[in-house]
């Protein structure tokens, strides 16, 4: 049996590195964090932290590896567009329009793959001709 801190615990380890100025310390804590509990909150967390550090390029790793992480399998869906969201509003306020614009639109075609994609849930089930030009503007871009 492996014990493993709450969050309160890692993030009481983060501060007590960050009161002694230890900022790579605390930003390898975060990562040590992550492997244990790989959620949403935590990778916003962390890349947050990068940011308000002046290191937006580590934060944009942070959430780019969060996007890898959870990949586009359906059930992990919800959780990447909380990063998607995230990484866009840093990007904005780093006043990056372009990488934020980008970002929304990679985020839209992960939503529009998802709910008009799946014969489930297709709104346009029956009418294949919009659905193969959704097929089509998905795989082009």
């Amino acid at each position: 049996m492996q014990w493993e801190p709450d969050d309160k615990a890692w993030q009481s380890y983060i501060k007590l590195e960050e009161r002694y100025n230890e900022l790579d310390r605390a930003s390898a804590v975060y990562e040590r964090w992550i492997g244990c509990r790989p959620i949403p909150k935590n990778w916003v967390t962390w890349a947050k932290f990068e940011e308000e550090r002046a290191k937006a390029d580590k934060a944009r790793e942070v959430f780019q590896t969060a996007l890898e992480f959870f990949g586009d399998e359906e059930e992990q869906v919800e959780k990447a567009q909380a990063v998607f969201g995230a990484f866009a509003r840093m990007e904005t306020r780093l006043k990056e329009f372009d990488r934020a614009r980008v970002i929304y639109k990679v985020r839209t075609q992960v939503i529009l793959s998802r709910a008009f994609l799946t014969e489930s849930s297709s709104p346009l089930l029956g009418y294949p001709d919009q659905n193969r030009h959704l097929v089509c503007l998905h795989t082009t871009t």
